[in-house]
């Protein structure tokens, strides 16, 4: 199953090519429109552009890539007198002639509208071409994927998928239980081509998980490496699936008692820098979770989801880390 957001409607579909070609019909509305700012487009004191001689509203995202892209601050923009605005935007326009930028525009309503302006070295890839790409890979790698949701803007694409690979059979809340594949693509240059894995844990008794993301990749100017990326990019991503699902199964499988001490007391040392003693050792209580039935997965999971309330990032970064030696030590 495929499930579709544009515009905050939801539809779905039965499989992914159904959803390419609904993106890709709204897709057949842009347009772009390449060359020198000087020569085709031209900015009104009402903040309207004329783009090849035709009006274009401007949307939020692209009025600030524009004035990003003039050298302009917005907060500057914001204070100064309208008229000098103006006068400011079209003159730094003029000094850009040998300059080439890529306007991007769409249609709503019968009104064409200017939805993002990037050079064409940050120039985006088009949302169907990553979700062909993607499914490409799936069929490739023979990877069966459970469910897609594409949450598909004027600005960005994401894509999740959840994978059927079940880490644990688990029905305790913060345990982390299922793992997927994301990929963003920023179709007016704001985000870059990203695509990583994340692992889903539950939240609530009646079933409901939320992604954690983890590490994947992320590239800007891509060009004429698309290909390469993608297929770089989903190999890491389904090859880290797998070796994750194993370590995690091994952890569920393995009790503490059969773990070698110096690592644990590695481990709680580790999360002792971060959060202190006392909130350390109710971790790793030898009461309320003896090492003889305690296994190395009940573990991991208290100490990430302890992470989770840990405010200074960086050291909820260190305390997951100390988390993640243990799937070494099962």
């Amino acid at each position: 199953m495929v499930q579709i957001i544009q515009n905050r409607l939801t539809n779905r579909y039965n499989d992914l090519d159904d959803a390419i070609t609904a993106v890709a019909q709204v897709e057949a509305k842009y347009k772009d429109y390449n060359g020198s700012p000087s020569e085709h487009i031209n900015y009104s004191k009402d903040g309207v552009v004329a783009v090849g001689g035709t009006e274009m509203p401007m949307t939020t995202v692209a009025y600030h890539q524009m004035l990003h892209r003039l050298g302009i601050p917005a907060s500057f923009a914001e204070r100064i007198d309208e008229r000098l605005l103006t006068t400011n935007i079209r003159r730094q326009m003029k000094s850009l002639s040998e300059k080439e930028w890529v306007v991007k525009t769409g249609e709503q309503d019968g009104t064409r509208y200017v939805r993002g302006i990037v050079t064409d070295r940050y120039k985006p890839l088009m949302d169907s071409e990553v979700l062909r790409k993607a499914k490409q890979h799936v069929e490739a790698d023979n990877i069966h994927v459970d469910s897609w949701d594409i949450t598909s803007s004027e600005n960005a694409l994401r894509l999740t998928g959840k994978l059927p690979l079940e880490i644990a059979p688990t029905s305790n809340v913060g345990d982390i239980t299922k793992i997927g594949i994301a990929a963003l693509n920023g179709t007016t240059g704001m985000t870059k081509l990203g695509i990583n894995m994340f692992l889903y844990r539950l939240v609530c008794s009646n079933g409901m998980v939320v992604p954690h993301q983890l590490a994947g990749i992320r590239k800007t100017h891509i060009g004429k490496d698309f290909n390469q990326t993608m297929e770089e990019g989903f190999r890491a991503a389904f090859g880290s699936a797998a070796e994750v699902e194993q370590r995690w199964s091994d952890a569920y499988g393995k009790i503490l008692k059969d773990v070698k001490a110096s690592q644990l007391r590695k481990v709680q040392e580790m999360v002792e820098s971060e959060i202190g003693r006392k909130a350390t050792n109710g971790l790793f209580d030898e009461e309320k979770h003896p090492r003889s039935s305690d296994t190395v997965y009940s573990l991991l999971n208290r100490i990430t989801e302890y992470a989770h309330q840990v405010d200074d990032p960086i050291s909820r970064g260190r305390v997951e880390e100390a988390a993640g030696q243990l799937l070494l030590a099962a």
